[in-house]
C-alpha cells in the first residue's frame, strides 16, 4: 500500500510493558496473561498477539467501553494485529466488571464474526475470553480458574496512534468518477488495478495494488495486507480500479469483504470498456 498526499497514517506505539507467561499454548494461559484487565471498572478489549511458537509479542489495547459493554472496530483491530511484526496468532480478551466469568451472546457473536473475517488471513484466531478477578470464561467453559504463574516475559502494550508528521495538501473528496479519473496517475502510481482507500469524508488517502486474481482469492498475505492497509490509513471506504468489466466478479469479492468489516465499497472503475478510465 502506498499512502497518498495528505494522508494521516497510523502506527502502533508502545505505552507500557506487562509481564505475561513466556509461552501461551491455550486460552488458559492467554487468560492468565490478560487477567490484569479485571482491575478496570469499565469493559476493555485487547488482543494478545503471539508468534509462531506461541510466544507473546504484544498486547494490543483496542477499546475502552462502558460498565457493561464495549465496541469493536473490526477494520482497526484486525489490521493492527496484522501490523505486529512476526504475528501468527491471537486471542481477544476483555473484562467483565460485574465479575461474571461467562461469555455473553454478544461476546460469542463478535467472536464468530472475527473468525469469519480472519479466515484465510494467515493468522490463527484462538477465540474470545472474559476475565474477572476470580477466574475467566471462554468458548469452552465458564468460571474457570487461572493457572499458577510460570515463567514470565515482558511485552509491550501498544495502541493505534497517528504518526506525527508535517501535513501536506492532499486530494479533494471524491463525489463522482470524474474526480478519480482526473487524478488517476497520482492515485495508482501507474498500477493497472487495485483498491483506493478513502477517508470518512471520501478523500483518497491510499492505494493498494491488487490484480483481479488476488481480489478473487483474498487469502494469506494479500488479505492481511488489505486489513493492514485499512488500519494504516484509517480508511472507511474503498473504490476499485479494474482492468475491464470481465474482472467485476473479483471486485464483488472485495466489496463483500469490505462490507464484512463495516467499510463502504463505493464503486468500481474500469481501465477499458464502459465507464473506462
Amino acid at each position: 500500500m502506498h499512502p497518498l498526499p495528505g494522508a494521516r497514517l497510523v502506527e502502533l506505539r508502545s505505552t507500557e510493558k506487562r509481564s505475561v507467561p513466556a509461552t501461551v499454548v491455550s486460552p488458559r494461559h492467554a487468560a492468565a496473561a490478560m487477567s490484569f484487565l479485571s482491575d478496570a471498572p469499565q469493559e476493555q478489549l485487547s488482543a494478545l498477539v503471539l508468534d509462531k511458537n506461541g510466544k507473546p509479542l504484544a498486547i494490543l489495547s483496542h477499546s475502552l467501553g462502558n460498565i457493561d459493554s464495549t465496541q469493536v472496530d473490526n477494520r482497526a483491530l484486525l489490521g493492527a494485529i496484522q501490523d505486529v511484526a512476526g504475528a501468527k496468532s491471537f486471542y481477544l480478551v476483555h473484562n467483565h466488571p460485574a465479575e461474571t466469568a461467562v461469555l455473553s451472546s454478544a461476546d460469542r457473536g463478535l467472536s464468530e464474526n472475527i473468525r469469519i473475517i480472519n479466515e484465510g488471513s494467515g493468522l490463527s484466531y484462538g477465540g474470545i475470553i472474559a476475565v474477572t478477578p476470580s477466574g475467566y470464561g471462554d468458548e469452552f467453559g465458564d468460571n474457570q480458574s487461572y493457572p499458577p504463574p510460570g515463567k514470565q516475559k515482558k511485552v509491550p502494550v501498544v495502541q493505534r496512534m497517528f504518526v506525527k508528521a508535517d501535513r501536506v495538501q492532499g486530494l479533494g473528496p471524491v463525489s463522482s468518477p470524474e474526480d478519480i479519473k482526473s487524478n488517476i496517475s497520482t492515485i495508482t502510481g501507474g498500477a493497472e488495478s487495485g483498491i483506493i482507500l478513502l477517508s470518512n469524508n471520501n478523500v483518497p488517502i491510499g492505494f493498494l495494488p491488487l490484480d483481479p486474481a488476488e481480489m478473487s482469492r483474498l487469502r494469506g498475505d494479500r488479505l492481511g495486507e488489505v486489513l493492514k492497509s485499512f488500519h494504516r490509513t484509517n480508511a472507511t471506504g474503498i473504490v476499485g480500479i479494474l482492468p475491464n468489466e470481465a474482472s467485476l466478479s473479483a471486485w464483488r469479492n472485495v466489496a463483500a469483504m469490505a462490507n464484512a468489516i463495516n467499510a463502504r465499497p463505493l464503486d468500481a472503475l474500469f481501465r477499458n470498456g464502459a465507464g473506462s478510465l
